[in-house]
């Protein structure tokens, strides 16, 4: 059945016309055969400046508001791939691409609200529409997401991961703020683990409270170090990275998806005879490398290593900010079930759990945990008496109380969504390219969201719909009956 009210699709736009001719017609035929009536806003940016998608679509929402009932914001480059893509209307702010065919259809990040939305004219007023700040890729649409929590919008409320208590016990864990660092001196076989074949696991807490460093592109927070040979970081991109250096000084390195702000299980592997390199979040493997040609560093045997940063001694490094329960280390390569086995075990404090699935107790050449520290020193469990000296100025050590303790997955607000298929179209990437952005005018928008949007720095009210400033340089058709516009923003 025919629905009654009209959507407006608003598309911000500038040098892609052969997206935008195949983008038309498709929309209009897709929204047609679905029976919803619509119109479609084309936007384009008339002037040099870097694109500005968020002061576009506001743009665009002003000049056509009453010329529809509710508004979609749609990216020219995607095209719904079949009946999933539902336009219908809507009572509340709605994200429709969630699956898109560049990502394998899988869901960005948990609080990813780009691409395609819906929103009601009440609500995009309510929350001032998008900022008008972010130029270039990047950070209008989480953005977005914080305006609409803000102002106290309908979102979903959801419950991420698998919520599940991993200890029925108080739990002792390090907490790592300022230039808390613990440093390793590596035993002898600790050191011949690191030539071949190896497994590092972390339960851990990054903190997404960053401040951003306004001098630099990008932001990695070392969690666990060893010189001329490894790190594992948690980047400005909220994810963690785990790189190795071969023989060449080049670096090859792993990254997980953007990671949600919880309690997360990280295992890294690296098995020497294939070269290949494996990161694990919460049981599931998120990248692979390439092969790692021409070995493993020979710098890196006598250097020590370091949890909670990177070389506290050249000040080059930002400190890891968060929690850390504990750290194991094993001379293989743990296959996935073993992985997957001890993610499922659910107790932090011991790795050397013998089942079906985890055969590789004997391996373990490597475990801290938290619960046993003595005299400024963090005891080895593996039997190899591993020095782990913690910088006691620095390092606090804290209770979970039985009524927070330790949890996998949260209770978050994130867009409410219908889960809808689209394809991409091809065209150059200019936003991310592993763990910082490809444009320093994206690191501008980051650096704005992180230091000053979720501070609470920067008043919403004042900027958005409200201080919207354009000149309208051109009035069309296209296509037929799509409107079209050129602005100078």
């Amino acid at each position: 059945m025919k629905q009654k009210e009209k959507l407006g699709i608003i598309v911000p736009y500038r040098d892609r016309e052969d997206h935008l001719k195949y983008f038309v017609p498709s929309i209009k035929e897709y929204l047609d055969e679905c029976g919803i009536p619509h119109s479609i806003y084309i936007v384009e940016q008339g002037n040099n400046k870097s694109f500005n998608r968020g002061k576009l679509l506001n743009v665009g929402y002003e000049l056509f508001k009453d010329d529809c009932d509710y508004v979609c914001f749609h990216d020219v480059d995607l095209i719904p791939q079949d009946s999933s893509c539902d336009y219908s209307t809507i009572n509340r702010p709605t994200h429709l691409a969630s699956q898109l065919s560049k990502f394998n259809y899988q869901l960005v990040y948990d609080e990813y609200f780009g691409g395609v939305t819906l929103f009601t004219k009440k609500y995009f007023e309510q929350i001032n529409g998008f900022s008008n700040e972010y130029w270039g890729w990047g950070y209008e649409d989480d953005d977005l997401l914080h305006r609409c929590k803000k102002r106290g919008v309908p979102l979903d409320i959801v419950r991420l991961g698998e919520y599940k208590d991993l200890d029925q016990q108080n739990k002792m864990v390090l907490q790592f703020i300022d230039k808390a660092y613990i440093k390793i001196i590596p035993s002898q076989i600790l050191s011949d683990t690191l030539k071949n074949s190896f497994t590092i696991q972390l339960w851990l807490y990054p903190s997404h409270d960053l401040i951003l460093k306004e001098t630099d592109d990008y932001d990695e927070y070392y969690i666990l170090s060893k010189k001329y040979f490894f790190n594992l970081s948690f980047t400005s991109g909220l994810q963690l990275k785990a790189s190795i250096l071969d023989k060449d000084g080049k670096e090859w390195m792993v990254v997980t998806p953007r990671l949600t702000e919880q309690w997360l299980h990280y295992v890294f592997t690296y098995d020497k005879k294939s070269g290949r390199m494996s990161s694990f979040v919460n049981g599931v493997e998120s990248t692979a490398s390439p092969v790692i040609m021409g070995g493993l560093s020979v710098k890196q045997f006598k250097s020590f290593m370091y949890l909670g940063c990177g070389d506290p001694y050249t000040g080059e490094t930002d400190n890891f900010k968060g929690y850390i329960n504990q750290l194991s280390i094993w001379n293989k390569a743990l296959e996935w079930r073993e992985i997957k086995s001890l993610f499922n075990n659910g107790n932090i404090s011991v790795p050397t759990i013998k089942n079906q699935s985890y055969k590789s107790v004997e391996n373990l050449v490597y475990s801290i945990d938290a619960e046993f520290i003595n005299v400024g020193k963090l005891n080895d469990n593996s039997g190899f008496n591993t020095e782990s000296i913690i910088n006691e100025t620095e390092v606090n050590t804290t209770v979970m109380q039985k009524n927070t303790n330790i949890k996998f997955g949260y209770v978050s607000l994130i867009p409410y969504r219908r889960d809808g298929k689209f394809t991409c179209l091809e065209h150059q990437e200019s936003g991310w390219d592993n763990s910082k952005y490809v444009d320093f005018g994206s690191r501008e928008n980051q650096l704005r969201f992180f230091n000053k949007v979720k501070r609470n720095l920067i008043d919403l009210t004042k900027d958005g719909l409200s201080s919207l400033d354009y000149k309208v340089l051109q009035t069309d058709t296209f296509m037929g009956d799509c409107k079209y516009v050129k602005v100078d923003i």
